[in-house]
């Protein structure tokens, strides 16, 4: 039965049609494809080239028949069938497929395959995308930005791309108070990274650290004392110097020095009448700031000349050495002894401190106007020390200026026996311990040349 319906269904179609194609003899004839429609078995798509490159769209259309497939963009014919019409050497057809060579940003937009059929025309539109590599400026074009301190500020960069860019920031070089280069980076996955500065200077009032440095000139026989003052200000500011409350000009013992934001006062053959308050004084037009520091004549601190190992087993003698420009009185020597486990965690047991004070009663003055002895040297013997013992002792110096600080601390040690009692006393147990040392050393020396002839053979 399903034949026969299908049978019918064609005598009908081809009998009942009321037009035909007009022949030579006036006759008009049928074909199965006049009354078939065309129809795209290709589906549209989204095309993406970057600049420069090749793109290819495809129409597959079938029950083409006689009809012709068109090419257009924004309305314009591309191409007509196998043939085309554009003025433009870059289009390219390969059956019914558009290809567009050395693709350029204007070629952006929409591409219509159209077929032409006795209804209205069917039409399939790809888009074409242009990839575009990222490009960044910063905002203000110059890439400066002027803030101060405590304020907020936007920073901006205006990128361009397609697709649209994602930007990060890096901060480069960075000074005081967040000001220096920061630098946005634009990415969207075409081309290389494209870059951009903006520098960003922050204005700000000064901020003082004040320095001092005392040191003895052992050739000149005199002291030498810096002050230092380093300064941060934004925009650069104007540093005055200060003693007590006069201000500082150049002079025979008194100079100045300037390396960036450190500014340095150097005063020679400092004396008594140097000793006061000074202090440095910046100043720009955001504020001003003061930094003081003090130079008095309290003793240096002290230097520690002995050896650290005693000759005697139960005295020891410390000789140290300070500089005054005022007249030392007295030394105060803290003294405690150690004692060192010697196992794996080599623990230290100290004692408390003990207070020896020693009057200095020969109070030499220095050759010169009103000054007063620069290098002052003094000892102090302990007594009644345990043989084989360690000690750890500081010393500070007195003037009328007051105590110095501490010297750093000093560690000595006791020997068994009296050096002079093992070489020369009769005590035969102290006298093999010595040689028994001594011919431990011999055979250690011994064994190091040797090795050392040996490696000078072979190698």
């Amino acid at each position: 039965m399903k034949l026969v319906y299908l049978l019918l269904l064609l005598c009908q179609i081809y009998s009942g049609l009321s037009k035909r194609r007009r022949s030579g003899n006036d006759r008009f004839q049928y074909t199965i494809d006049d009354i078939t429609e065309p129809y795209f078995i290709s589906t549209p798509e989204e095309r993406k080239a970057e600049i420069g490159k090749d793109v290819s769209f495809y129409c597959d259309v079938g029950n083409m028949g006689s009809s012709t497939l068109i090419w257009k963009k924004e309305n314009r014919i591309i191409s007509a069938g196998s043939t085309i019409i554009r003025k433009d050497k870059r289009f390219s057809l390969s059956g019914y497929n558009l290809t567009l060579h050395d693709v350029e940003h204007r070629d952006e937009g929409e591409y219509v395959c159209e077929v032409e059929t006795y209804t209205n025309p069917i039409k399939q539109i790809s888009t074409l995308n242009i990839l575009i590599p990222p490009t960044v400026t910063p905002h203000p074009k110059d890439g400066k930005y002027v803030v101060r301190k405590g304020s907020s500020k936007t920073l901006e960069c205006l990128s361009t791309g397609n697709p649209k860019p994602d930007i990060t920031w890096t901060r480069i070089n960075i000074t005081r108070h967040h000001g220096g280069n920061y630098q946005c980076t634009a990415t969207n996955g075409v081309g290389p990274a494209a870059t951009a500065q903006i520098s960003v200077s922050v204005l700000y009032e000064p901020e003082i650290i004040i320095e001092r440095h005392i040191s003895p000139d052992a050739l000149k026989e005199d002291i030498q004392a810096e002050i230092y003052c380093t300064v941060h200000a934004e925009p650069k500011p104007v540093v005055r110097w200060y003693k007590d409350s006069l201000i500082l000009d150049p002079g025979p013992n008194k100079k100045f020095e300037s390396s960036r934001n450190r500014h340095t006062l150097k005063i020679d053959h400092l004396g008594v009448a140097d000793l006061g308050n000074y202090s440095c004084v910046a100043e720009n037009s955001l504020g001003k700031e003061k930094g003081y520091i003090q130079i008095s004549g309290v003793p240096l601190r002290p230097i520690i000349l002995s050896e650290q190992e005693s000759s005697r087993s139960t005295e020891y003698t410390l000789k140290w050495e300070t500089v005054s420009l005022l007249v030392i009185s007295e030394y105060r020597i803290l003294f405690r002894p150690v004692r060192i486990q010697h196992d794996l965690q080599n623990i230290v047991e100290q004692s408390s401190w003990t207070n020896y004070i020693s009057t200095v009663e020969n109070k030499r003055k220095y050759f010169g106007q009103s000054k007063y002895m620069i290098h002052y040297t003094w000892n102090f013997t302990f007594f009644a020390l345990t043989p084989e013992s360690q000690y750890e002792v500081m010393v500070q110096a007195l003037n009328t200026e007051g105590w110095s600080l501490p010297s750093p601390p000093f560690m000595f040690s006791t020997p068994r026996y009296d050096l002079h009692q093992v070489i020369f006393s009769g005590s035969s147990s102290a006298y093999l311990h010595y040689w028994r040392l001594l011919s431990n050393l011999y055979i250690y020396i011994f064994i190091i040349s040797y090795t050392c002839i040996l490696n000078q053979i072979f190698l």
